[in-house]
C-alpha cells in the first residue's frame, strides 16, 4: 500500500512540475510586411539578439517564436536580403509583434551595351 502512495506521490509531483515550466514558457507570435505596399514578407529571418535562437516568416508574413523560460528582456532582429534590417525590444508580457521592413534603396551603375556587326 505504501508503494503505490509513493507511486502516486511521484506522478503527481512530476504533473506538477511540467504544469509550473509549461506555466514559465513564452511564445512570440507576429507579422512582418512592406512599410511601402503593406504586403506580408515570406522569408524574413527573425532572431532573438545574442542567441542562436530564430525563425524566417511564413508566406503570409508571420512568424512564431518559443521560449522555455520567459527571459528578462528579448530584442528581435529581423533581417531580409531587400530590406533595411530592423530591432524590436520586446516589452516584458508582450507576445504578438508586428514589424514593417523599409526597402533598401538599390544603387544601380549605368551599364552600357553595344553591338557588333560582323
Amino acid at each position: 500500500m505504501r508503494h503505490c502512495f509513493r507511486v502516486l506521490f511521484t506522478i503527481l509531483f512530476l504533473h506538477s512540475l511540467t504544469a509550473f515550466a509549461q506555466q514559465n514558457a513564452l511564445q512570440v507570435n507576429g507579422k512582418v510586411t512592406d512599410q511601402e505596399t503593406g504586403q506580408n514578407l515570406a522569408e524574413v529571418s527573425v532572431k532573438v539578439a545574442g542567441t542562436k535562437s530564430g525563425t524566417t516568416s511564413a508566406k503570409d508574413g508571420t512568424f512564431s517564436l518559443q521560449f522555455p523560460t520567459v527571459p528578462a528582456e528579448v530584442t528581435l532582429v529581423f533581417t531580409h536580403v531587400a530590406y533595411q534590417p530592423v530591432q524590436v525590444k520586446l516589452k516584458p508580457g508582450q507576445t504578438y509583434v508586428e514589424v514593417q521592413l523599409k526597402p533598401k534603396a538599390l544603387l544601380l551603375e549605368e551599364v552600357e551595351i553595344a553591338t557588333v556587326k560582323n
